[in-house]
């Protein structure tokens, strides 16, 4: 199966959409929620590993504790630290083409930007990463995933689908299967056990053909 991807170039980041958003809790619980962390700050305190933190804390009002490393932080000095900080910012790419504005609200699916060193998983060194630590992430990844026992999660899964979903769950998997332009026989035999435990085996053809025309029409 063909991409319709124009891979010549790197593509932009699109914001997910939505309709609608929530809200968990109302303002009354969100200041109590305040009062607490302001209190911990300030009795508990946070313990820091870095000599130069300290001394930049303690430079700017915090009580240090030099011999254990804890930071006591007075509930105005928080205030005021929160007022100067920018109530919005740019997510930073590499080379400026897919800086992300933060400040619109839309929600963004990326890379996690935090990782900035790894752990060796031969040699215990700590350094920073590599593509090769990525592909050999995935490698792992895929071969645990296809020798834990994923047909008898399917399996289980499968179980618990009502009776009027199970062919639309099916139809849906393949879909995106076709899509991903990536089929494995991980992935092919994968189907055929969701078939089986689903009980669509005779309808795998129909169901598949439908399948086939979503992915289509996504790729238009």
């Amino acid at each position: 199966m063909t991409s319709q991807l124009d891979l010549s170039h790197r593509q932009p980041l699109l914001p997910l959409g939505s309709d609608f958003s929530v809200r968990f809790y109302d303002d009354a619980r969100l200041d109590r929620y305040k009062e607490a962390v302001l209190a911990v700050l300030e009795r508990t305190g946070v313990k820091f590993g870095s000599a130069k933190a300290l001394a930049l804390l303690e430079e700017h009002g915090a009580r240090v504790d030099r011999e254990t490393g804890i930071v006591r932080f007075a509930p105005d000095l928080v205030e005021r630290a929160l007022a100067a900080a920018p109530r919005s910012f740019w997510l930073g790419s590499r080379d400026g083409t897919l800086d992300l504005d933060l400040a619109s609200g839309s929600t963004f699916n990326t890379t996690n930007g935090c990782g900035t060193e790894v752990i060796d998983w031969r040699t215990g060194e700590r350094r920073p990463p590599t593509k090769e630590d990525l592909g050999g992430l995935l490698e792992g990844f895929v071969f645990s995933a296809h020798t834990v026992g994923v047909s008898e999660r399917v399996r289980e899964v499968a179980k618990g689908l009502p009776a009027e979903l199970r062919a639309p769950a099916f139809t849906v998997a393949v879909a995106l299967a076709m899509v991903d332009d990536d089929a494995s026989e991980h992935e092919e035999e994968l189907v055929g056990v969701l078939a089986e435990a689903l009980g669509l085996e005779d309808r795998v053809s129909e169901l598949t053909a439908a399948a086939r025309r979503a992915a289509s029409g996504s790729k238009a």
